[in-house]
């Protein structure tokens, strides 16, 4: 869809598009509009831009470590980067995830350093890739606030001589940053009231519990793997196995990891420092993941995604970890230990983005270019719910009469603006019966692109729930299922042989079906 929103014919057009009817800020959509016009307007060009910043994510790891890490430590940390399933699968996405792991890691670095070693340079670095941040994604305020707590309990933590000019220097810096965002602010308070996602809507505080214990959980397996595989229990065993092989042999020579470090590798740009940038690490990590997992039940903040973000914070404080474990010159017994937790940690990585690479984030293409080839001229193609059509139609140019339920026509584009409202709109159904009925009268053959989960939820999730209250959060399937029945029943059984199944599709599985007129000849279902 981002390849549509930047296709906006102008700069302000795409900007208003955001403004009313999608919930991000605008720089990543400015940022990959102005790549299109150097690298070209292709698919490949688009993410090519992904390519490199992720690329770049990796030496800048690096470069953060080694200020305040060994040398091999930092290349652990780098290297961790490098291959984590987490930041390989939103960087490969044209959304502004990717930019965030690098904004929110550079960020974080430069609070450190201005807090320790203060300077107009360091300050304003930070004041400037702040606004940055939060002009990328709306997530990235959980971040601005977990900073602000973390430098204040560095700031408390410093004599009093010390606290003073940082904590004036702090505000100001504070202050600066929403004078920049100033210009968005209105944008997101109405972003915030009326675009989005609809809230998780738990009914109880028991609800509530759950959700936040389910997220506790969670957490780990999202920073660490994402969102993919879905059941990573297996790959957990496989590196587990692994890592206790390696602390039983690393048990009958515990100094090869001590030698692989070396003492004076650790931390040796640490020495005079008045606050640990580590700490600071951990301490945003730890509150931004909170804020999410807090929120979320009220404000759906898609926290498998959104502590995403802070992967590499959470990588760099595993590398400081092992390295502090493997550098205990008085415990060398640490060493196996230190050398099991990386080993499951490399093997689990490696082996999850080979799970990763196995897939597809969507099969939109291949389904776009099956019915391409089969299409008639007076054909009608209906696709549900409205946010597949995107990316089906990036592929399938306009040649036939085509609506994307529930609006009323073709669109490039997500209207993120009270989507729930829309579902469930009974107009919009009363519309598409007319058009499909006139079609049936004409003898005119309707396909119908629908999402494979979409279905499995109509036919074995809704039948089970009886209350109104539960069945509105399900809109969007109802009404994927009131266009499938409407079909059916002007129709009959559907034509599905169409539908090739190539690598697995991590996010959508997109299934076309043709209805035809009873008089022609039509595949068994």
């Amino acid at each position: 869809m981002a390849l549509n929103v930047v296709s906006i014919p102008t700069v302000s057009g795409m900007i208003k598009f955001l403004q009313l009817h999608e919930s991000h800020p605008p720089l990543f959509y400015l940022m990959l509009r102005a790549w299109r016009g150097i690298a070209g307007t292709g698919d490949l060009a688009a993410f090519s831009l992904m390519l490199f910043i992720a690329t770049l994510l990796v030496p800048a790891t690096y470069a953060v470590a080694r200020c305040f890490m060994g040398r091999n430590a930092s290349i652990l940390a780098a290297s961790l980067v490098a291959v984590s399933p987490a930041i390989a699968e939103h960087s490969s996405q044209l959304r502004p995830y990717g930019l965030l792991h690098l904004l929110v890691l550079v960020s974080c670095y430069l609070l450190a350093e201005a807090i320790e070693r203060r300077g107009l340079r360091r300050w304003s670095g930070f004041i400037l890739v702040t606004a940055l941040m939060l002009y990328t994604h709306n997530w990235a305020w959980l971040v601005f606030g977990s900073q602000a707590i973390a430098a204040a309990i560095a700031l408390m933590r410093m004599p009093a001589v010390d606290r003073r000019p940082r904590s004036f220097e702090l505000g100001i810096a504070v202050v600066a940053v929403m004078l920049l965002y100033l210009p968005w602010f209105s944008t997101l308070l109405y972003q915030r009231a009326n675009a989005g996602h609809t809230p998780l809507e738990l009914e109880t505080m028991g609800d509530v519990v759950a959700f936040w214990l389910f997220a506790l959980v969670s957490i780990p397996d999202y920073l660490l793997l994402g969102l993919y595989p879905r059941s990573p229990l297996r790959l957990v065993l496989v590196s587990g196995l692994v890592a206790g092989m390696v602390v039983v042999a690393m048990a009958f020579a515990p100094r090869v990891g001590y030698r692989l470090f070396r003492s004076n590798e650790h931390q040796d740009g640490l020495a005079g420092r008045k606050s640990d940038p580590l700490q600071m690490f951990v301490i945003i990590s730890s509150l931004s993941i909170a804020g999410a997992a807090v929120l979320s039940p009220w404000t759906t903040l898609f926290i498998q995604r959104c502590v995403a973000m802070l992967t590499p914070l959470v990588l760099i404080w595993l590398a400081d970890l092992v390295s502090r474990m493997l550098t205990k010159t008085d415990n060398v017994r640490r060493a196996p230990l230190a050398l099991g937790l990386l080993a499951f940690l490399v093997t689990l990585e490696v082996t999850s983005i080979i799970a990763l690479v196995s897939t597809t984030r969507s099969n939109s293409r291949a389904v776009a270019s099956t019915v391409g080839s089969l299409v008639r001229g007076d054909d009608l193609l209906v696709t549900a719910p409205e946010w597949f059509a995107p990316s089906f139609n990036h592929y399938f140019p306009p040649s036939i009469e085509q609506r994307d339920h529930p609006q009323a026509g073709r669109s490039g584009t997500v209207d993120f603006t009270s989507p729930q409202r829309r579902s469930l709109d009974p107009v919009a159904t009363a519309a598409l019966t007319r058009v499909v009925s006139d079609a049936r009268a004409s003898g005119r053959r309707v396909w119908l692109v629908t999402e494979r989960t979409y279905l499995r939820y109509a036919d074995q999730v809704l039948p089970t729930i009886n209350n109104e209250e539960q069945l509105a959060r399900y809109a969007p399937v109802r009404r994927t299922k009131e266009a499938r029945d409407l079909l059916i029943k002007a129709y009959g059984p559907p034509d599905t042989t169409h539908f090739v199944r190539g690598r697995l599709s991590r996010y959508e599985e997109l299934l076309p079906m043709l209805f035809e007129p009873p008089s022609a000849s039509r595949s068994a279902f």
